[in-house]
């Protein structure tokens, strides 16, 4: 494959979690074989999109297709590197067996876009916070600030997937993508035919692993070879919504 000149590439970071250790790792591989490095830089989700919209970064590492719909710079590489569920966790002990409509408050992250109705919320009886960082956002909702917290099960920490304090209810679930600025429009081309490839090589290292155990949602084992990581790619999470 012949390469572009020689560069190192900016992109946002990811949230340094298990699921995305693999989709980085591909990246890199793929950046790898055109010829460039990668660096990371860390920036608030919104900013992020921002920054690589306007060019000041070179791209979004894994971001969710419909969050990048408003930014017409940005150039998407059309392999999925992870799916993402959206998911409204619920505190029990604050809302033990209310319907999601009926959730007096929700928190997210500004910028994560999710399908409002499908909560169905009621209006003038719902408190909407959004916060700038994923971290803050947890923090805020296991203080008891909000009854619940819509999110992605690739952000959620483990200390958040516990089916005795919390109630998980799906209610989207997407592809996740890389993505580059426009001035980068040759560099997508060979990104696409590059993590092509790598993609299709780690699926068959994966299936001559063994198949895969399915992984419930509550549950994050530690990450101590190269079988976990690839679960991502072969099997979907199992949702609690008790």
């Amino acid at each position: 494959m012949g390469t572009l000149q020689a560069k190192q590439i900016v992109l946002s970071s990811s949230p340094i979690h298990d699921e995305f250790k693999i989709a980085e790792q591909m990246l890199e591989e793929a950046y790898a074989q055109v010829g460039h490095t990668l660096r990371y830089q860390d920036l608030p989700y919104t900013r992020s999109i921002v920054s690589a919209n306007v060019g000041v970064i070179d791209g979004l590492s894994l971001r969710l297709e419909q969050h990048t719909q408003n930014y017409p710079n940005l150039i998407r590489i059309n392999v999925a590197l992870l799916n993402s569920k959206t998911l409204v966790v619920i505190n029990k002990k604050l809302c033990p067996n209310c319907d999601i409509g009926k959730l007096r408050s929700i928190g997210a992250v500004s910028g994560f876009e999710f399908p409002e109705s499908k909560l169905q919320l009621e209006d003038n009886t719902n408190l909407k916070i959004e916060l700038a960082e994923h971290h803050r956002l947890f923090t805020f909702f296991e203080a008891g600030r909000v009854n619940a917290i819509v999110t992605s099960n690739l952000f959620l920490p483990d200390r958040l997937r516990d089916t005795q304090k919390y109630r998980y209810v799906q209610i989207a679930e997407q592809d996740v993508y890389h993505f580059v600025h426009k001035q980068h429009q040759a560099l997508a081309k060979q990104l696409d035919v590059a993590l092509s490839q790598i993609k299709l090589d780690y699926a068959n290292q994966l299936k001559q692993s063994g198949p895969a155990e399915t992984e419930e949602l509550p549950q994050r084992g530690p990450v101590n070879d190269f079988k976990p990581l690839m679960q991502q790619l072969s099997t979907n999470l199992s949702i609690v919504s008790d």
